[in-house]
């Protein structure tokens, strides 16, 4: 209501510009915004692997492993 009394006012007087230009190409939203998925989309099945296989799994580093029980060897009950 102000607003409009103002720009009315200025309008009168010559003082606002009415030209103006809107490009709406550049407006985007975020990405959670715009109702994308929250996670990725799980890959495709590789043919002739079974679910569950063992192909490729991580069976971990053997040094930290040799390193313990090294160490447990070393270490014993009330010698530390």
């Amino acid at each position: 209501m102000l607003l409009t009394a103002i720009q009315t006012g200025q309008d009168a007087e010559g003082r606002v510009d009415w030209d103006i230009a809107v490009d709406s190409t550049t407006v985007r939203a975020h990405q959670h915004a715009a109702g994308a998925p929250r996670t990725p989309p799980s890959p495709p099945p590789v043919p002739g692997r079974q679910k569950g296989d063992a192909a490729g799994t991580n069976r971990g580093d053997p040094v930290p492993a040799a390193l313990a029980a090294r160490l447990a060897e070393v270490v014993r009950p009330g010698s530390a």
